[in-house]
């Protein structure tokens, strides 16, 4: 192989590893959340880096369906999730 094409695929690699490295680190924290607003009921999971943003990203992701409009949205993340389960 030339120098140039291994230096192409070291590159790659390293690449490839900044980009996985970083993804893993990402996903630290995982949750699962039930929400309940106006009689409704949902549950969603989410990771994130931190535990403040895996659960902000769980609650807002199991209001999107409960709720309609930003106001409605808004109102359901500031309730406390009914059920919380971090894993």
């Amino acid at each position: 192989m030339k120098k140039t094409t291994l230096i192409g695929i070291a590159f790659f690699l390293v690449v490839a590893g900044v980009i996985l490295y970083s993804t893993m680190s990402m996903t630290r924290y995982r949750v699962k959340v039930c929400m309940q607003y106006q009689g409704q009921f949902n549950c969603a999971t989410a990771a994130g880096s931190t535990k403040e943003y895996a659960l902000r990203q769980a609650i807002s992701t199991a209001c999107a369906p409960i709720s309609g409009g930003v106001t409605q949205t808004l109102a359901c993340e500031r309730t406390p999730p009914g059920t919380t389960e971090w894993k």
